[in-house]
């Protein structure tokens, strides 16, 4: 039992020069990425939000004001990459995007491409996390500065989430309705992927 957890504390303080550990953890990203919905993603970034906050409020003493926006500016791309995913999800299902009337072996093309699509902002959101849950004690030592000016991949970021909400708001005028509520709570509803 001790070589056990001797190997064990060996590969955890190795496990960043194993380039087998490396190509797992890009595997099982890609599979979790592919399998899961937008709704579990939300979960998890809502996890690292938690996170953050206990950070800036108890480990770096700050004010309810600065801890709640350096949670925010911090978990921006986040948050950009669930409402493009969502917004993606919504204007590429196969019945709001009018595809019932190809044919069928375009319809596939369209499926494989509407997934590779999807993937990706499930892929961005979830390496990141793994990153920050892998690290956790180094992640609470770390501190963003949330009082200086907006740097501009945040602002870029900010205006990408309100350029998807926007599309998100608009989605039930310009598709069906109907369709728009039932792909909605698909991605957002955790356990229903």
């Amino acid at each position: 039992m001790h070589n056990l957890a001797l190997r064990l504390k060996g590969f955890a303080m190795d496990h960043d020069d194993l380039p087998a550990f490396h190509a797992g953890y890009i595997a099982l990203t890609l599979i979790a990425a592919a399998l899961f919905n937008v709704g579990l993603f939300a979960l998890l970034t809502a996890a690292h939000a938690g996170l953050d906050i206990v950070k800036y409020r108890e480990i770096h003493h700050r004010s309810w004001k600065r801890t709640l926006l350096s949670t925010f500016r911090e978990g921006l791309f986040d948050i950009l990459m669930l409402t493009v995913g969502l917004t993606l999800s919504v204007y590429l299902h196969h019945d709001a995007a009018g595809i019932v009337a190809l044919s069928g072996m375009l319809r596939i093309e369209v499926s494989v491409l509407r997934g590779l699509i999807l993937l990706v902002p499930r892929v961005e959101i979830l390496w990141h996390l793994l990153g920050v849950f892998v690290n956790v004690k180094l992640h609470l030592l770390q501190s963003s500065e949330a009082c200086g000016p907006w740097r501009r991949i945040e602002r870029v970021n900010l205006a990408g989430v309100l350029l998807a909400l926007t599309l998100l708001t608009l989605a039930p005028i310009l598709l069906d309705p109907s369709t728009v509520g039932s792909v909605l709570v698909d991605e957002l509803v955790p356990w229903r992927f």
